[in-house]
């Protein structure tokens, strides 16, 4: 784009989209409001709308099933003793012994059912 339209003598060949004044630390895109920053996948943008920081995905909710530990621009999900990891953020129980149909085990007051 040009970035010479201070005289606006230059009519529709000034192209100057607004990004060429914003200082992102990775990207800039052009919007109905003006110019804006983005950050790449695993960060966010700080409170100066500029700069990009880790964003940290363990906080939202569902990232994983279990145990979630986030790492510099992405997550690494992990299972609890007696559950395996499926998909890389699902967790599914281990059946022991592996060829065993699972139980449904029962309980009232008085005793157990399976």
């Amino acid at each position: 784009s040009v970035d010479d339209c201070q005289g606006e003598d230059e009519g529709s060949f000034c192209s100057d989209s607004g990004c060429s004044k914003k200082k992102c630390e990775f990207k800039c895109k052009m919007t109905k409001e003006g110019p804006h920053c983005f950050c790449k996948e695993g960060y966010k943008l700080k409170t100066d709308n500029s700069t990009c920081v880790d964003a940290n995905e363990c906080e939202v909710d569902g990232s994983c099933d279990q145990i979630c530990a986030n790492t510099v621009g992405s997550f690494r999900c992990s299972c609890v003793p007696g559950y395996k990891e499926v998909n890389h953020t699902k967790c599914e129980a281990i059946n022991v012994p592996p060829n065993e149909p699972p139980t449904i085990i029962l309980s009232s007051s008085s005793d157990l059912r399976r």
